[in-house]
């Protein structure tokens, strides 16, 4: 008598079966995944959806090394520089952060040419 082999388990058909399930089970995780991922996506994409306003601002907020290199002073002049309100900032937690604008407009505003007395000749007068 001849066997069919379509209705008899042959050696490798626990291996078939076995493969088989595994391919289904790393489909649904490859679909967690995946949906995982186009979860992360959307939220990249709000994110930079809201900070783009921010990126393309033509200010940069600088930290207080920035400055200290940018202006040529010392920790303590900057520190005296923000508690007379001479210089605006902002502070995140223990960072301090300068507009780059602020910093100019301060550069700017305090610009003396040779035919110009110092701000503090002209009080003293």
């Amino acid at each position: 008598m001849k066997k069919d082999s379509h209705t008899h388990d042959t050696p490798k058909a626990p291996f078939v079966r076995h493969t088989l399930l595994c391919l289904k089970t790393e489909k649904a995780t490859l679909q967690k995944v995946q949906n995982e991922l186009n979860r992360l996506v959307d939220i990249i994409c709000l994110l930079k959806d809201l900070l783009h306003p921010l990126l393309m601002r033509k200010d940069r907020w600088l930290d207080t090394q920035d400055v200290l290199v940018l202006l040529h002073i010392s920790n303590r002049k900057l520190v005296s520089l923000r508690n007379r309100g001479t210089l605006p900032y902002t502070r995140l937690g223990k960072k301090y952060l300068y507009k780059e604008s602020d910093v100019m407009a301060m550069l700017h505003k305090n610009y003396r040419s040779q035919n110009t007395s110092p701000p503090n000749e002209d009080k003293e007068k």
